[in-house]
């Protein structure tokens, strides 16, 4: 089988592909640098389940249906395990993020609270002064109800530099949130379609990446199919251009004329006026449809008509 480049795009595709899936797949290792060997039999799973996809393609066409059964079980495994061990690591890291923002969402639930609770608390010790002074005298109690207002504004105003210093409560999954916003304006549910986009987004990206890789390679790489008993001539020799029937014709017609025999093919090709690696390939085609044969003269191949007309 004889492979060739039919599209260096395609080609360019499925190499990127193959990048993107690895990166998701090794964003773990790369990121803090502890490899381990798992991590690194994964490039590996990864390129021998793209060449089992398209290998499929390839045993189906030529009708192998054990090979294809092979390549499928292979290429159905493969998949699974890369699939698995890319939602893992995006599980990993979303459910890190998920709680690294409910961390967040909590402290500034936390700060408004305390600086709502605050808020009370300042009002009801301004009243307080304010009942105390009503007499137009200042006593102890007074005195005590102002250092308490001044106290509850000093912290109130801690605790607004801390709520501006945390921001607005965040997303755990904006994608997802977005996508159930949008959802929602057309009728569908708003909760079901945002938990539906969380749990398939880490799937849909390793089996959009995998499976471009196999696509665009299997575009990308074309290839000869190998010879079969039932096609002797049309797919047995591959020659840097077709040779044609007339050409064969030609070529037995001058054996005739030099009376079916040509002891080396140098002198046939003298003959035909050709070189004689041309030569060489039209009587190796004309061998295959049974027109000649050769014969052992020496260190030469005489060239014989198999039948004289």
């Amino acid at each position: 089988m004889t492979y060739h480049a039919r599209s260096w795009l395609a080609i360019a595709t499925g190499v990127v592909a193959s990048l993107g899936a690895l990166a998701i797949l090794l964003q773990d290792p790369i990121a803090t640098s502890h490899w381990r060997l798992d991590h690194g039999l994964l490039p590996i799973v990864v390129a021998v389940t793209i060449a089992a996809g398209h290998l499929l393609g390839t045993a189906l066409r030529w009708k192998r249906l054990i090979s294809a059964l092979g390549f499928l079980a292979i290429f159905l495994f493969g998949t699974a395990l890369t699939v698995y061990s890319s939602v893992g690591s995006q599980k990993a890291q979303s459910g890190d993020k998920a709680l690294s923002v409910e961390h967040h969402n909590k402290a500034v639930a936390e700060k408004r609270s305390e600086l709502e609770s605050s808020r009370t608390r300042l009002a009801h010790a301004e009243n307080m002064v304010e009942k105390e002074t009503a007499n137009k005298r200042c006593a102890q109690a007074c005195q005590s109800w102002k250092d308490r207002v001044a106290e509850i504004r000093s912290h109130r105003a801690i605790l607004e530099v801390q709520l501006a210093n945390l921001g607005s409560e965040r997303v755990a999954r904006p994608k997802a949130r977005a996508l159930a916003e949008a959802a929602a304006i057309f009728g569908f549910d708003h909760r079901q379609i945002e938990t539906a986009a969380s749990v398939l987004e880490p799937f849909a990206y390793s089996l959009l990446l995998e499976l471009s890789a196999i696509v665009a390679f299997g575009f990308g790489f074309g290839h000869n199919r190998p010879a079969t008993v039932a096609e002797p001539v049309k797919q047995a020799l591959t020659f840097e251009r077709p040779l044609t029937d007339a050409e064969i014709e030609e070529l037995r017609r001058k054996l005739q004329s030099l009376g079916g025999r040509v002891e080396m093919q140098d002198d046939l090709a003298r003959h035909l006026k050709l070189h004689k690696g041309e030569v060489s390939k039209r009587v190796a085609k004309a061998v295959k449809a049974g027109v000649v044969r050769t014969e052992r003269n020496g260190r030469q191949n005489a060239v014989v008509l198999t039948t004289l007309h």
